[in-house]
């Protein structure tokens, strides 16, 4: 300490003056640099907000729609007119009047039903001796859906509703359910019912709404592991992480990344530019050094001249 004491009383006046002004620049510049990463931490912290916000309603909404079907498959579960009918398809011998009638009956009411749905593939009704009335929208191809193993899936249920997420050449998203004998409380299978959800038309019927904002994201929708729908290619494989927010680079671009689980299980992925922020707090920043650096080449010029 009494070296550096010495030393410094022995350096020359124009050193010390000097001395203190680098010491004050280096100074200021690490408190500037600092101070900048405050309002991109806030910046941070506010964009996640919004997008959690936007990803919650987004969810919402999807789930709402989801819960219409469910909705709906109770509706046909418990419906008198079909009850009556697939049990008198049950107990009557094929090619009877009667049969034949309840037959109808059961076709009228499928159709009735299949007016309620919006966003769908297909749905279908197999009664318990196998006729299967269908009804196909858009895309379908038009091939039977109720394969026994989705069957069985809906038997194991015993009258409550059941999602399936099949992957393949495209993930498909089915609900299934057991139509089950009410009357007596019998709990006779009378049939199974299935209608396929067409999801890629349905998130992206809700991401319009967020173009409209001009908000234009990528975005994931996940269940169980399985990737249900994904804007671009390039997050389809994205592993479904804690929610929260992280940054990261997609097709060279900065993303803020947002991800959210919904109550019923489902996981949103969201990513939000952040290229904007990114390339401005860069550019302040190498103002700020190119600054610096001049002011300390001024500093040193006026020190020697």
């Amino acid at each position: 300490m009494q070296r550096l004491i010495r030393f410094w009383r022995n350096l020359r006046l124009r050193a010390k003056f000097l001395s203190i002004l680098l010491t004050g620049i280096a100074l200021i510049s690490v408190t500037c640099i600092a101070a900048l990463h405050i309002p991109l931490r806030a910046y941070d912290e506010e964009l996640y907000k919004s997008s959690s916000q936007m990803i919650t309603l987004f969810a919402e909404q999807i789930q709402n729609e989801l819960k219409n079907y469910e909705d709906i498959s109770f509706r046909i579960l418990t419906d008198k007119t079909l009850q009556e009918n697939l049990t008198v398809m049950r107990d009557t011998p094929p090619g009877t009047l009667k049969w034949i009638t309840a037959k109808s009956d059961v076709a009228d009411r499928v159709a009735y039903y299949s007016l309620w749905f919006s966003n769908a593939v297909c749905f279908q009704l197999k009664s318990v001796g196998g006729t299967i009335y269908s009804h196909f929208f858009e895309i379908s191809t038009g091939a039977d859906a109720l394969t026994q193993a989705r069957m069985d899936a809906a038997t194991d249920q015993h009258g409550r509703y059941v999602w399936l997420a099949e992957d393949g050449e495209q993930p498909r998203l089915f609900l299934v359910r057991e139509i089950r004998e009410i009357q007596d409380m019998a709990l006779d299978t009378l049939g199974i019912l299935l209608i396929e959800v067409d999801f890629p038309a349905l998130v992206e019927q809700y991401s319009r709404g967020m173009e409209k904002l001009d908000l234009d994201p990528l975005c994931a929708v996940y269940r169980d592991g399985l990737c249900l729908y994904a804007s671009d290619d390039s997050i389809r494989n994205f592993a479904v992480g804690a929610d929260g927010y992280t940054h990261m680079k997609v097709n060279g671009r900065e993303k803020l990344c947002v991800r959210y689980t919904a109550s019923d299980g489902m996981n949103y992925v969201i990513l939000v530019d952040y290229g904007n922020i990114r390339f401005t707090t860069a550019a302040a920043v190498s103002i700020m050094v190119f600054c610096i650096i001049g002011a300390t080449i001024l500093v040193l010029l006026v020190s020697t001249g």
